[in-house]
């Protein structure tokens, strides 16, 4: 949905209870890496659940909404994403 292009923010809700991994706005980017360089990641599958929220404010999605109450509820309704990560030794 275009009306979300730059305007969502990501979370880890779920998967990551040893904080091995962080997300990070760099400019208009999302970016999910290693939360530190001293925290070793083991070789294996990690699997994570990420929501993405509208930064929109309310007026906002009013506007690029269309007027359209199923637009507007959709851009309201957050993004979740599963991710595996398959850590292999190098």
């Amino acid at each position: 949905m275009k009306q979300l292009y730059n305007n969502v923010r990501y979370a880890i809700v779920e998967g990551n209870d040893d904080g091995l991994f962080k997300i990070h706005r760099r400019g208009k980017d999302s970016v999910l890496h290693r939360a530190s360089a001293e925290k070793k990641l083991d070789v294996g599958l990690y699997e994570m659940k990420l929501k993405g929220f509208t930064t929109l404010k309310e007026n906002k999605i009013k506007k690029v909404a269309f007027e359209s109450e199923v637009i507007e509820n959709a851009i309201k309704e957050p993004v979740t994403l599963k991710l595996k990560i398959n850590v292999v030794e190098k």
